[in-house]
């Protein structure tokens, strides 16, 4: 969620560059596969509401036919233009059933600020509806350049003549979300980054299907924080890759299904960082490849920061599916790999650059061939097993469908209604709380001047139609009140939502939500970062699991329960997948609580990242801190010549474990710095894997356990060197330190019992609030 962002980056040349910031269910076919374990598929707690009317008809507003024969091209065009405008006074064109024969390509321009801001392009169901491309070889469905913006359940079909389903364009992007969605016979499923950009987007629950060249492909230095999420990819040349059109970028895949990739399931080239995990493979030529842009020299060594972690690759058609050509730091946790019967030996896996400086740390992977590594530099292997093949069953993933669009009792609001009013149909709605009714939000803003409630034992959804330029509301009521009050246990579902909190109030607070098995979700969560951050607030929740997808946040405060005081809580109090910040000191931890970071980017203006000062257990895997100065930010930002370090770790009581972080200065004048002080012996810090200059490291903590373990240094014209090891990394402690991260996965959305926590926010965007979210064990 940002627009002027800067960082450094390989770029493939001879120096280093500036740039701008900013299921199917499937039998297994293989011959050698020795039996196949395939699931149902998943019901959701989850599910689609729409249409209504404040959205656009393609059909009876536009005159689109949508019979397969028509063409249909200027219909689209004419509903896509009028949700467009930066005024626009409706912001999602809906497609009902049917085939959208086009044959030129519908375009998503982008000319001002805050034209296309919170479009939405909705079908009924991709298994009932179709755009079909009918044009010109070579073209495009979607030329698209919209920001904060959503396309959801459609097929794009490009009968094998387009090139790209969707083509993002010029502008930079940010917060987009694509759900449900199929894209086949194509030869890109999503090629982004035209010019300046596409970051933090959501890819969610989709199918590539045949695509040619990559099911995505990330083109872009400033096209990062991609999070593919519970997707399939079928008989496709490449599924996601960073390769094609020199590349650049970066990308995260989570849960996804890869199938008979001809070249390779995931590629990439330019350096960056990437998170590979819980992928399941099947028949694929290769797995993982990361390749050496062909611009670099045998002196250039530069890395990409990857964990490939929990992954099952079944029978790939190369002995070696996982090859890296850059100096990584690369961690390898937790995956099964079986090889084809003729494969009777390794090595399996190859790290190897030009001048044979790497690093690989492996721990707890499963083979079913000896001699499985050929690394050219530095390497850690730890609790490795190998099976024989028949040990190992294929094991399809539990992959979720189109969610249903259920038909629930709809209470629309009036435009501009006031709290009194929306309080009232809450109430009304709550009567119907077994039958989850909708609230919903028309376009346009409303000004809520006391709290709205909902009571426990509600199940509702409260929606509105777009996240932004859309269904608004503004607080204008007393300081400290929370606009909305979800009494636990209840089931809340808060979806399309522009939560402006004025600077006086607290956007959401649910109360007692601490409940066995309770859980609190966040998916494309929006909230402010300078110079005043939004917090996401959690106070004593031991059982209830919180976890965000693909979100922003300025600041997260964990503080733990009775259990996590005494250490007795196993999970991360808060699991961060998909993330990014840009606020002074961004985590908090008191009393035992914890937070676990997956492929976030934190970038800003602050000096400090994160400085951890109290007690639990704070894991960062992968990802960038970038800090620095921007000019013309007033007093807002600490003096640049304040010496803080981008982590500090102070006094602090517990684990902190880094691993895979690109740590660096925006400002070359004041270089990033890893600080760790204090005089406590129960201070453990491992830092694995990661990217900063040594001089920026410090450790003033003679008591504490601190372990430097195969990191790396950044150096123009060369890439990266290794960084000396300090400290004793026995089996034990780097068991324990990794124990977090390699325990938590988020599962499925299974439904949960009303008296049981189930919050849940999907594309909300939270303005001006010190607190945005407030997640409390107790009443208040």
């Amino acid at each position: 969620m940002r627009c002027s962002h800067q960082q450094w980056f390989a770029a493939g040349c001879s120096s280093w560059l500036w740039f701008p910031r900013i299921l199917f269910l499937i039998l297994c076919q293989g011959l050698h596969c020795t039996s196949v374990l395939t699931a149902a598929e998943p019901v959701l707690d989850d599910e689609f509401v729409g249409p209504f009317a404040s959205w656009v008809d393609v059909r009876t507003e536009c005159g689109a036919l949508g019979d397969g024969k028509a063409d249909d091209t200027a219909a689209i065009q004419k509903g896509l233009d009028i949700i467009n405008p930066a005024n626009a006074k409706r912001k999602v064109l809906y497609f009902p059933a049917g085939a959208y024969r086009i044959t030129q390509t519908l375009n998503v321009p982008r000319t001002e600020h805050s034209q296309t801001i919170g479009m939405g392009i909705v079908g009924e169901d991709p298994a009932t509806t179709s755009i079909v491309y009918d044009g010109e070889q070579g073209s495009r469905i979607f030329y698209y350049s919209p920001w904060y913006a959503r396309m959801m359940r459609l097929t794009l079909d490009g009968r094998g003549r387009a090139k790209d389903a969707i083509f993002h364009g010029k502008p930079f992007a940010t917060a987009l979300g694509y759900t449900d969605m199929v894209f086949k016979d194509v030869e890109f499923g999503i090629e982004a980054g035209e010019r300046d950009g596409i970051a933090e987007c959501l890819v969610l629950r989709c199918k590539f299907i045949r695509c040619s060249k990559a099911g995505i492909n990330i083109q872009n230095f400033n096209s990062l924080d991609w999070w593919i999420w519970y997707s399939a990819f079928e008989d496709c040349h490449i599924g996601v890759s960073s390769e094609y059109n020199k590349g650049g970028g970066h990308f995260h895949v989570y849960e996804s299904l890869f199938r008979n990739s001809a070249e390779a399931d995931i590629t990439m080239m330019h350096t960056s960082y990437f998170g590979i995990r819980h992928n399941t493979s099947l028949n694929s030529k290769a797995f993982f490849v990361a390749k050496r842009a062909g611009n670099w020299t045998d002196k250039e060594n530069y890395g990409a920061s990857t964990t490939i972690q929990g992954n099952r690759i079944y029978d790939p058609i190369d002995a070696m599916p996982i090859r890296i050509a850059n100096s990584g730091p690369i961690l390898m946790m937790d995956n099964l790999i079986r090889s084809r019967p003729e494969v009777q030996k390794g090595p399996v896996i190859q790290l190897a650059t030009p001048n044979g400086d790497a690093d690989m740390v492996s721990i707890g992977n499963t083979f079913t061939v000896a001699d499985q590594f050929e690394v050219k530099g530095r390497l850690i292997t730890q609790d490795e097993k190998v099976v024989a093949p028949s040990a190992i069953p294929t094991e399809l993933p539990e992959l979720p469908g189109t969610v249903p669009n259920r038909h629930r009792r709809i209470f629309d609001l009036p435009a501009g209604a006031s709290a009194e009013v929306i309080q009232q149909v809450i109430n009304e709605a709550v009567k119907l709380s077994s039958q989850r009714p909708v609230v919903h939000f028309p376009p346009g803003e409303c000004a809520p001047a006391k709290t709205l409630t909902i009571p426990a034992g509600a199940d509702m959804v409260l929606l509105g139609d777009s996240i932004m330029n859309g269904s608004n509301l503004n607080w204008i009521g007393a300081d400290q009140q929370p606009m909305f009050l979800v009494h636990g246990p209840s089931h809340a579902i808060f979806r399309e939502l522009y939560i402006n909190c004025n600077k006086k109030a607290v956007g959401v607070r649910v109360d007692n939500c601490d409940q066995p098995g309770g859980r609190v979700n966040m998916q494309e969560v929006w909230m402010d970062d300078n110079p005043d951050p939004g917090e996401l607030y959690i106070d004593g929740l031991d059982q209830t699991e919180v976890s965000t997808m693909g979100c922003g946040f300025g600041k997260i405060t964990a503080i733990g329960g009775p259990l996590a005081q005494q250490g007795q809580r196993k999970t991360p109090q808060v699991l961060c997948l998909g993330h990014n910040s840009g606020s002074r000191d961004s985590y908090e931890l008191q009393n035992g609580g914890s937070i676990l970071m997956r492929d976030g980017w934190y970038e800003g203006g602050y000096r400090t990242s994160m400085r951890l000062t109290g007690k639990g257990t704070f894991t960062s895997d992968n990802g960038t801190v970038a800090v620095g100065t921007y000019p013309d930010r007033g007093d807002a930002l600490p003096d640049r010549n304040s010496g803080k370090p981008a982590i500090g770790i102070d006094d602090f009581q517990g684990k902190v474990t880094l691993i895979g972080l690109q740590i660096s200065s925006v400002d070359p004048a004041r270089p990033a710095l890893i600080k760790i002080s204090g005089g406590r012996a129960d201070t453990q810090v491992l830092l694995l894997g990661s990217q900063f200059a040594p001089s920026g490291y410090t450790n003033e903590a003679p008591q504490a356990k601190v372990v430097v373990l195969h990191n790396r240094q950044p150096m123009k014209d060369l890439g990266t060197v290794s960084v000396p090891d300090q400290g004793n990394c026995d089996p034990a402690f780097l068991r324990d330190m990794l124990a977090q991260t390699r325990a938590a996965r988020l599962g499925l959305f299974h439904q949960l019992k009303l008296d049981v926590t189930d919050v849940r926010f999907d594309r909300a965007f939270f303005r001006n609030g010190a607190r945005s979210i407030e997640l409390l064990s107790g009443g208040r």
